[in-house]
Formats: C-alpha cells, sequence, structure tokens
C-alpha cells in the first residue's frame, strides 16, 4: 500500500484540516491479504441494540480464536474456537480488500452460520482489524499474519503479556456489579512444553507477584495450550492461545472464575 498526500489548498480552515482529506491510502488489492493469520475476536452478544444490561437483555461476553488462510484472490477457510467450547468450527468465505485497504469479509462459521466483518489493513497487510457488523453483535478484534505450521520449539524464551475481560452475567445486571479480571506479567517458555509463568493482579490493592508452572503444547496450526499445574484464585485452569507475527505474539482466551478473559503476549 502507498500514501498519496492531498494538497493542503484549501482545507486549512481557521487554522485546522481535516486529517482524512490529508492522507489517503490507495492501492492496496486481494493480493496484500494473502496467506495464514491468526487472530482474536471479543466483545458481547445482546438481543437489544445498543446493549445494556439494566434494561433486562441477557449479553453474553464472547470471545474466540481464529486460524484463517487467505488465498490472495478473494476466497479464505480456516477455523475458530470460541471460549469453553471443547471443540473448534470451521469457516469458509469470501473477501474483498478495496483499493483504500478497507476490508469486507462474508463468511460462513460450521456452528454460528453467517458473519459479516468489516476492517482496515495496516502495516502492509501483516495486521487486519475488524469489526462484526449484525445488529446486537458488538465484536471486535485483530488478525496478525502469521507461520504457515508451528512446532512447540516455535513457543520459546520469555513473553510480557496482559490479559483482561468482563462477564456481564444475568439480565438486570449494572456495571457496577458486573465481574472483571486483569492481569499482567511475563511468561517464560523452554520450547520444549514447559513453562513458568510471574503475573500481578490488577485492583487488589498492591503489586503481589504470583509464580505458577505449567505445561504447553503447540499443534501444526500455530494454536497453543498452557494448563497449569496448580490451581486457585489468582492462576487460570487453562489458556488457549494461537501464535502471530513469526511466533513473536500470542493473542489468548480463557476463563478465570468465571470471567472470559482475552489476552495479548509479545516477546520481550
Amino acid at each position: 500500500m502507498k500514501l498519496s498526500t492531498t494538497t493542503l489548498a484549501g482545507l486549512l480552515v481557521f487554522g485546522r484540516a481535516s486529517a482524512a482529506n490529508l492522507v489517503a491510502v490507495t492501492g492496496c488489492t486481494n493480493a496484500y491479504l494473502q496467506g495464514s493469520y491468526g487472530g482474536q475476536i471479543a466483545g458481547a452478544v445482546s438481543g437489544l441494540t445498543p446493549a445494556s444490561p439494566s434494561s433486562g437483555s441477557a449479553i453474553t461476553t464472547t470471545l474466540a480464536l481464529n486460524r484463517l488462510v487467505f488465498d490472495g484472490q478473494g476466497i479464505v477457510v480456516g477455523t475458530a474456537i470460541a471460549n469453553g467450547a471443547s471443540a473448534t468450527s470451521q469457516i469458509s468465505g469470501t473477501y474483498t480488500v478495496n483499493n483504500d485497504c478497507t476490508v469486507s469479509m462474508a463468511l460462513t462459521d460450521s456452528v454460528t452460520g453467517q458473519q459479516t466483518f468489516n476492517g482496515v489493513l495496516v502495516a502492509g497487510g501483516d495486521r487486519v482489524y475488524l469489526a462484526r457488523m449484525e445488529t446486537g453483535v458488538a465484536l471486535s478484534g485483530s488478525l496478525e499474519r502469521a507461520r504457515n505450521s508451528c512446532t512447540v520449539a516455535d513457543f520459546s524464551g520469555s513473553y510480557g503479556f496482559r490479559r483482561a475481560g468482563s462477564a456481564y452475567g444475568a439480565p438486570g445486571n449494572t456495571p457496577a456489579t458486573i465481574p472483571s479480571a486483569g492481569c499482567v506479567g511475563m511468561i517464560n517458555a523452554d520450547g520444549n512444553g514447559a513453562f513458568t509463568l510471574f503475573e500481578t493482579t490488577a485492583g487488589v490493592g498492591s503489586a503481589n507477584w504470583n509464580a505458577s508452572t505449567g505445561t504447553y503444547t503447540v499443534a501444526d496450526d500455530c494454536s497453543v495450550a498452557l494448563t497449569f499445574d496448580s490451581s486457585g484464585a489468582n492462576v487460570a485452569p487453562a489458556i488457549r492461545g494461537t501464535l502471530t507475527n513469526n511466533s513473536r505474539s500470542l493473542f489468548s482466551i480463557e476463563t478465570r472464575s468465571g470471567v472470559p478473559m482475552a489476552g495479548s503476549f509479545s516477546s520481550q
């Protein structure tokens, strides 16, 4: 993609200008979105528009990991797994990359059915920001270029992370009663299936760093599963993830004490 700068003449009004008119991105095609991508979708689904917990509508926090392969010509296939699900769903569909680097996707999920997304390419096509378009579905997320295949050795070294989420719960819950969780920390993966993790939990009043150990697997499709050796209020029972950015990054989903959490890990 390339940037074409329009003339400033006539755009300045009382010392101000429209940013949208100053710089335009052009030159994108379907070929910019090609190869394997890992991604994460997060948000909420409600029967109301807009969603409002206090009005009596049940709102479901939704998290999912995606593995999509784009052919560079408008066809996409892949898989998805929702937080708490035991099996992946199959995805197929079409996509269009417009000249201005905006993207539209029409997907069919073998479990949830038809899905429509709009988005934008960034970082030369290495990343895509997406939002789902159906009424009452407040979901957005990212896709990031990934390797075509991975092994356990690809998740190796030290990564910093943040993980956070909220559970809307039953109809009638107000924002003040919605349980939330968040943490930051570091994980060291040995490249052979064992890890050590240090994290501090948000909202506990002090920086208490908790240490955990566990094991992990990496599948051929670059999906990661972390299992902790112990359990407790400050330890997640399991974390699922997908490696991206040449294995320097990882998107994650999990449930901690009933709270769905989405996370991102970056190599240090």
